[in-house]
């Protein structure tokens, strides 16, 4: 076997070394091709995961306005109960003799919700453009016992109180269920107190 001297640090190197040595170049930019890759690959993951977070604070936000829009829907409807009970169930009767009853939106107020850019919901609204609550009361029975009155000539409906919002960047005809919500709040509640019938 023949020996070479390389200059390199004063070692001495086989010809077959030289050539391992020689073919070890290329390996250092493949080292650096795959770190280039795991720093990508790691970009991306974050920039996925950022972008994910940034749709779920939305849909958060989203879903507490939505909450915030069934709870006004729901004690406005009760407060149009308390403000004239007698009224109030003769309101329900005229529109159905059978339960489910109804109290829309636009029955309280058309304006219920001021939807101008620094209204009720902010800047958001202009790019929503929907918010809609029903409140669907059933299961209707007649007492005369309710905490708090005496017996004497009262009477109270209770019924089932169902709010159904909705909120989002959609018309009434065509929802975008990516970006909307709706939320249910149910309740049983006393309307009175009323003239006995019996």
């Amino acid at each position: 076997m023949k020996w070479n001297q390389k200059i390199g640090n004063g070692r001495l190197f086989s010809p077959r070394t030289q050539r391992v040595v020689g073919d070890e170049k290329g390996s250092i930019v493949l080292v650096a091709m795959l770190l280039f890759m795991a720093l990508i690959s790691t970009g991306l993951l974050t920039m996925r995961h950022t972008q994910f977070e940034t749709v779920y604070t939305g849909s958060l936000r989203l879903s507490k306005v939505t909450l915030n829009v069934a709870e006004a829907g729901l004690i406005a409807a009760l407060a149009k109960a308390a403000q004239d009970p007698e009224g109030f169930v003769a309101f329900l009767q005229a529109q159905s003799t059978l339960p489910p009853y109804r109290v829309t939106m636009a029955d309280i107020s058309t304006t219920f919700f001021d939807t101008s850019l620094n209204g009720s919901f902010g800047q958001s609204i202009p790019t929503t453009g929907y918010v809609n609550w029903l409140t669907e009361l059933s299961d209707p029975v007649d007492t005369n016992r309710m905490p708090g009155f005496s017996l004497a000539g009262f009477c109270f409906k209770r019924f089932r109180w169902r709010t159904q919002a909705e909120f989002g960047p959609f018309t009434a005809t065509v929802p975008s269920t990516f970006v909307s919500s709706q939320k249910v709040l149910t309740t049983y509640a006393f309307v009175g107190p009323l003239t006995c019938k019996y």
